[in-house]
């Protein structure tokens, strides 16, 4: 870790380039902000083929996979799509106690209308600093709702 004049904190860590035929995770959702739209959807969407002729085509500029056991986040630097470590789901991690809030958002109603999803669940991993002050130490994906059937 590097402390810039500014007081702004440079932390240095080795990105990998994507590879979609590498990812280690099972039955996974993604949502991808690409050069035409976002993709939302399942592994086994038909939405899924879309997001492959988007990453062939080199048009993805973000993209997040994710399920209930982890999160894997990719992005565009300098024209290559890099990935993160990835984010993984877990309650007690090296000793510490996290508390966890779940939450639901809506998507937009532009992405709801060319979608089966009408919304996103994320994980807040609250934890506590050495005043017993709460704060959220990570906030990681989780799953996609399906829209409701109305009867």
């Amino acid at each position: 870790m590097m402390l810039l004049k500014n007081g702004v904190v440079n932390v240095k860590m080795k990105l990998q380039q994507f590879d979609i035929n590498v990812v280690d995770l099972n039955d996974y959702y993604f949502i991808a902000h690409t050069l035409e739209c976002v993709l939302v959807g399942k592994k086994c969407d038909s939405s899924y083929e879309k997001l492959l002729k988007r990453l062939k085509d080199d048009t993805v500029l973000e993209l997040h996979l994710f399920n209930e056991e982890k999160e894997i986040f990719a992005t565009r630097i300098d024209g290559k799509l890099l990935v993160y470590q990835e984010l993984e789901h877990q309650t007690d991690q090296e000793g510490k106690r996290y508390k966890v809030v779940e939450r639901e958002y809506m998507l937009d109603d532009v992405i709801q209308s060319k979608t089966s999803y009408e919304g996103l669940i994320v994980r807040e991993y609250i934890n506590f600093d050495e005043n017993c002050l709460a704060y959220v130490d990570r906030t990681v994906l989780c799953k996609l709702i399906k829209k409701r059937v109305e009867k």
